[in-house]
């Protein structure tokens, strides 16, 4: 009697060379590639001129990160249109 687990016969390397192969990465190249995160405290005066240098593109994210600013930071974010801008 053979005990042997089916899933173990497959190598970590075949999963990834499937994952590569089958159309997964494909349909994901449709999606947002870049997420590019902003770290944020009190930077009212300069945050849309930092976002306003990122080129818009659809594969590109913004993610703000706010360490809880106690100016108007955010709302100067929320003031800016047609940017996939996420705040946390």
């Amino acid at each position: 009697m053979t005990l042997e687990n089916p899933s173990l016969k497959k190598s970590k390397m075949d999963d990834i060379e499937d994952f590569h192969s089958g159309d997964r990465l494909v349909q994901k190249s449709k999606e947002i590639l870049t997420s590019i995160v902003i770290p944020l405290y009190n930077e009212e005066n300069s945050i849309k001129d930092v976002i306003n240098r990122i080129p818009n593109h659809r594969l590109y994210e913004i993610v703000i990160v706010d360490d809880g600013s106690t100016d108007n930071s955010v709302e100067r974010i929320k003031e800016i249109e047609n940017r996939d801008i996420r705040i946390i």
